[in-house]
């Protein structure tokens, strides 16, 4: 995708859409919350300790996280809502359909409209990919290690 500017999604952004996803997520009453590696585990890891909720990682380019989620996945009765920072084509869920047969309740900070490879996410902030082509930002993003802006 070519980007068209910037936007920061601010760390108040994030407290307001952590708040939000944790809340609707209780409805769902998921047994795992499961981050997709990388931008995934930050909104995860809130939304598990806010819910009480155990969590799980998965990184689709791992076979070893793959195979380790196919394990805990075994029992019909496991329900689990996989989080990512962002959906921009789908292609990431589309990937973790594929991987696994079943279909996933997800849940987003910034979410594409315009696709249509999820049926009833949960998100905080929705884009139009069609005509919005912004880079988001993530507070947790914009410093290296070195502590200097990207």
């Amino acid at each position: 995708m070519n980007f068209e500017g910037t936007s920061d999604y601010t760390y108040d952004d994030y407290r307001n859409g952590i708040y939000l996803l944790a809340e609707k997520i209780k409805d769902f009453k998921p047994d795992y919350v499961c981050g997709i590696s990388r931008g995934g585990l930050v909104p995860a890891v809130e939304i598990s300790y806010k819910n009480n909720i155990p969590l799980v990682t998965l990184d689709p380019r791992s076979i070893y996280s793959v195979n380790s989620l196919h394990r805990l996945l075994t029992s019909e009765t496991i329900s689990v809502i996989m989080v990512d920072e962002i959906c921009d084509s789908g292609a990431t869920v589309k990937k973790v359909h594929d991987l696994f047969e079943k279909e996933f309740q997800w849940a987003f900070l910034v979410y594409n409209i315009s696709q249509t490879v999820i049926k009833n996410p949960i998100y905080h902030y929705a884009i139009n990919r069609n005509n919005d082509k912004r880079y988001f930002n993530f507070h947790w993003d914009r410093k290296n290690i070195h502590g200097t802006e990207k």
